[in-house]
């Protein structure tokens, strides 16, 4: 495929192009990233054998092989002169300069366009420049993208690491770039030859991080942080952003509750720091402080696992976590911030960059060790093992209907367990399969001059190793960044998710206010007997003792239960950040954020479950809010080349608040497996909950003298409404001081110190609690 440029298509459209210069310029931000370049597009290969044929048809072979697309104007271009080319696995480029080499055409490749341009007057009294591209340990680069700075001019490296411009100006500046490497630009000056070499992206002591209410250089952090960037995860393939912690610094667990797909995990950092209080850590994400209730959402109901409150933000969209652990790290954060913080960094934009990635992943789970390596006996070996025992304490042996239906508590009605039906059944194969997952990640980013956009969408579909144990989410994201006016930016970000959970129950025999048969594989583990029938009349499909318990096959059918926990939310903030041009090193920002999420759960259980032989159903929609504003102001300045100061000023209010409503019934049409029955008996309550404010002052001050002796401190006092107005108010604070004794001098000396790179030693102090505890114990 051609685009034609010329004159007079720009003339007879000028009108209209004026009118649609606003939506164009919208549809550029999601189409420009489509021209991006990635990795692969860079080292494409074609092969191509023509002998006298047009430009027009090597273009043509070129497009068919590759995913580039040739701009050019017909008018100007020669596409009618007849060339010859063999080439076999050769790049785009070579093939290029092969044609072009010695015309008064030039080529430029930009993402996945290749311009085609006369030479200018200026450009043909230029030189050539050559050269080849390296990385650290002196291995070529193919495929680093070489372009004149402020032109569009420009290749890209070869298999070997070469690359060749013709007629470029000594006052030129090359510009070296490629996908994990820092980009290096070289002027050309009077060299005709330039080899460079590009570092790695790496991450060490001088990389920034997230350390609450702004960043800092990772080696002047006293406090006790683990940053964990999305290099160090994208290999893993987790279902949640907590997983992925699993790992990936010292003195953080990472737990998982069960095995059930969107159930929660467990993160405590440097262990359990209550007794009465959970352990679970405050998260803020994108500067949001967001609920994560540590059983998760509905947890616990008839044996379910809940759902994992963090499942449906995506995994993929993270750049970076850091992990405040200490308390000389966490204080700014107050009594939220007792069980150590959490700080999570979703991916956005950058400038002058851009593009699409989709990536698709597949996987199966299953268990370690299934019930034949654990060594559960059959029903023949069952009879024989009990038989024994009951000899040995001189008890008869099973042997009548009557022995045997003494091993069922809750019967059904018109069934008795004879010596006839005496089974051989697996419950495990019978409410076990293989999990599979699959996941779908769709990406856009691209950069500007004034602002950058970063969207995803994923899409992730989960069956777990039980049946009936199925996992879906659906989640999108915006993260937009812009610079209106000099000295302000601004930007949202927003992400909606939405999961669909259905489990199973694991609940064993009937009990509890609803007295329905739960199951479980608990029950396949400890009660349901291998001796047992799955079938009462196989062909009529009706099973053994429904009611009881013990037969898993039936409570774990869908079909005769619904547990199903639909989760929609909302986590999105807007911010607005100035720098006064007038106090050098001050800036002002402030965000306003919300959380909003609706859990609805919905439970029914047909008759045959039940001992009272009627059906059973719950609706339970909740609703949480947590709205969250602060404004605060940053300073950073050096003087004299030796004293660096940098503090923090700031308050911050928020307000935690849900709403509940539940409605029992009973009795109503099993068809539906909802209520709506105007003859269902129904008990709806409901009311709000967990209503509470917190209003908080925060300061902090770093020192830094000759880039290597460190002063920090931090304080926070909050108010928390949940307290009587006495004693509502504490204070929170910490010190610490450090040391960059990599950069003394008689450490320099030392071979062994440049393995370390840089090395700091801090000593802190700081005070920490919980107000947490209240909430749960009175």
């Amino acid at each position: 495929m051609k685009i034609y440029l010329s004159k007079e298509f720009f003339d007879s459209t000028k009108q209209l192009l004026r009118k649609m210069r606003a939506t164009c310029l919208l549809i550029l931000v999601f189409a420009s990233s489509l021209f991006a370049v990635d990795a692969e597009s860079q080292v494409a290969k074609v092969n191509i054998a023509f002998n006298s044929v047009t430009i027009s048809k090597v273009i043509d072979a070129i497009e068919g092989q590759t995913d580039y697309l040739f701009v050019y104007d017909k008018n100007v271009i020669d596409l009618n002169r007849k060339v010859s080319v063999k080439a076999e696995n050769q790049s785009v480029a070579e093939v290029l300069s092969g044609i072009f080499g010695n015309t008064n055409v030039i080529y430029a490749m930009e993402g996945t366009n290749i311009m085609l341009m006369p030479k200018s007057e200026a450009q043909q009294q230029g030189k050539k420049v050559t050269g080849k591209v390296t990385d650290s340990t002196g291995g070529s680069l193919p495929g680093v993208s070489v372009v004149v700075k402020g032109t569009t001019i420009g290749v890209i490296t070869d298999n070997n690491g070469i690359f060749s411009l013709a007629n470029i100006s000594e006052n030129a500046t090359l510009q070296f770039s490629f996908v994990g490497m820092k980009t290096k630009e070289v002027v050309v000056g009077s060299k005709n030859a330039i080899n460079v070499v590009l570092e790695e992206e790496t991450i060490g002591l001088d990389e920034v991080v997230a350390i609450g209410y702004g960043t800092k250089i990772k080696r002047d952090v006293t406090g006790s942080i683990t940053a964990v960037k999305s290099k160090d995860i994208q290999n893993f393939k987790a279902s949640s952003v907590d997983a992925l912690l699993q790992g990936q610094g010292s003195g953080i667990q990472v737990s998982q509750s069960n095995g059930t797909p969107g159930a929660p995990v467990r993160v405590m950092i440097r262990g359990t720091h209550s007794i009465y209080a959970d352990a679970e850590p405050l998260w803020v994400v994108d500067g949001i402080p967001i609920s994560n209730p540590v059983n998760g959402v509905a947890g616990g109901l008839r044996g379910t696992a809940g759902q994992n409150p963090l499942a449906t933000i995506n995994p993929s969209d993270i750049e970076s976590i850091e992990v405040l652990k200490d308390a000389a790290a966490t204080s700014i954060y107050g009594s939220r911030g007792s069980n150590g913080v959490i700080l999570v960094t979703t991916k956005g934009g950058k400038k002058g960059q851009g593009y699409v990635t989709f990536d698709a992943s597949f996987g199966v789970t299953d268990f370690t060790r299934n019930a034949n390596d654990i060594g559960f006996t059959n029903g023949t070996e069952w009879l024989d093992l009990v038989d024994k025992g009951r000899s040995n304490y001189g008890l008869a042996t099973i042997k009548t209907d009557k022995d045997l239906n003494n091993l069922i508590s809750q019967k059904t009605t018109g069934q008795v367990f004879s010596v006839d039906r005496i089974s051989n059944t697996n419950w495990f194969d019978e409410i076990t399969r293989k999990g599979a997952y699959k996941e779908y990640n769709l990406s856009i980013s691209r950069g500007y001059d004034k602002g950058t956009i970063f969207s995803s969408i994923n899409y992730r579909d989960e069956k777990g190793v039980l049946l009936g144990n199925d996992f879906k989410r659906l989640t999108g994201r915006i993260n937009a960044d812009f610079e209106p006016i000099e000295n302000l930016k601004t930007g949202v970000k927003i992400n909606i998710g939405y999961s669909d959970n259905n489990q199973v129950m694991n609940a064993g025999v009937p009990s509890g206010n609803d007295v329905l048969a739960a199951g479980g594989f608990n029950m396949a583990l400890t009660g349901s007997l291998p001796i047992f029938p799955k079938w009462w009349d196989e062909s009529k499909g009706t099973y053994f003792m429904p009611a009881s318990g013990y037969n898993v096959s039936a409570s774990n059918n869908t079909n005769n239960f619904r547990f199903q926990l639909e989760t929609y939310r909302a986590i999105g903030g807007i911010y607005l950040d100035y720098t006064l041009p007038w106090i050098k090193g001050l800036s002002v920002r402030s965000e306003w954020s919300a959380d909003v999420s609706s859990d609805i759960r919905n439970f029914m259980v047909k008759k045959l479950l039940r001992p009272k032989n009627t059906s059973y159903g719950e609706y339970q929609p909740r609703m949480q809010r947590n709205l969250n504003y602060n404004v605060y102001a940053n300073y950073n300045r050096t003087f004299n080349e030796v004293h660096n100061v940098s503090a923090t000023l700031g308050t911050e209010s928020q307000l935690f608040s849900t709403r509940d409503i539940i409605v029992f019934g009973e009795n109503f049409p099993e068809e539906n497996r909802q209520f709506g029955n105007q003859d269902a008996a129904r008990i709806p309550s409901g009311g709000f909950g967990g209503e509470r404010y917190i209003r908080s002052y925060f300061a902090r001050v770093n020192y830094r003298f000759n880039d290597r002796y460190i002063i920090s401190g931090s304080i926070r006092r909050d108010g928390v409404s949940i307290f009587t107005p006495e004693n509502r108010w504490s204070t929170f604070a910490s010190g610490s001081l450090g040391w960059i004794f990599s950069e003394e001098k008689f450490m320099k000396s030392l071979d062994f110190v440049a393995l370390f790179n840089d090395m700091v030693e801090s000593l802190k102090i700081g005070i920490a609690t919980n107000y947490f505890f209240v909430i749960q114990v009175g």
